[in-house]
């Protein structure tokens, strides 16, 4: 899950937007349409700026994003918490997978956005509440990358729970792209074994994090890679 650090005002066009739409918005709304409509070129506008923000992935699961295959997911509930409907702070970019994320959480996640880690928040980073975990069978097959709550943190289990992030094919997805770093791992790990300087394995190892750093379920796939080198 990203912690989504807040830039609205890097985005003018997109905060013109949301304010002349939330002023429409409640002008429809007292005629008894809908508060939440968009035209195309407004979606469009919010969509990549979104996208910009969280510099390509999905705010949930951090796969990367095309379009259209992505939807602007109000954390809070616009049934729920009207007054933020056009709060930038409250808009996530999210996959349209119906099993995990945005549409999961609302469709079937049955737990209070307020009782889940928000993530545009200033005071929680995700990252340091939700840690992930290499799931290996014996035979090598469908093993997983699975999210586990850092602690027992319950806000950090009921937004793995919320979001589904333990989907099996999601997690199998995480997997497998944790399987194009292997031969770096694999060769870090063999020059400590060798007795390599380890100030130079560190530094090769921080290079391969910057790396994962820039690419999908960066969150996950560094967890694993810290714990498989084990430089501590």
């Amino acid at each position: 899950m990203k912690h989504i650090k807040l830039r609205p005002t890097d985005f003018p066009e997109a905060q013109k937007i949301l304010h002349d739409c939330e002023k429409e918005g409640k002008e429809k709304a007292e005629k008894g349409g809908k508060k939440w409509d968009l035209g195309l070129r407004q979606r469009e506008v919010l969509s990549k700026a979104k996208l910009e923000e969280q510099d390509g992935f999905c705010g949930y699961c951090e796969c990367e994003l095309e379009a259209p295959h992505w939807h602007i997911d109000h954390f809070y509930q616009r049934s729920k918490c009207p007054q933020r409907t056009w709060d930038w702070n409250n808009m996530v970019l999210s996959c349209v997978s119906d099993d995990h994320c945005g549409r999961y959480k609302d469709a079937k996640g049955k737990i209070s956005s307020e009782k889940l880690i928000d993530p545009h928040s200033e005071v929680e980073d995700p990252r340091n509440l939700i840690t992930f975990v290499l799931e290996e069978r014996s035979s090598g097959k469908n093993s997983r990358v699975i999210a586990r709550p850092v602690g027992g943190n319950q806000r950090a289990n009921n937004t793995i729970q919320a979001l589904n992030l333990n989907d099996r094919k999601l997690s199998e997805t995480r997997r497998n792209y944790l399987r194009t770093y292997e031969g770096e791992i694999n060769e870090l790990r063999k020059q400590r074994r060798e007795g390599q300087d380890l100030s130079r394995v560190r530094g090769e190892a921080e290079r391969l994090f910057e790396k994962i750093q820039k690419g999908p379920f960066s969150s996950s796939l560094l967890c694993c890679a810290k714990f498989l080198l084990d430089l501590e």
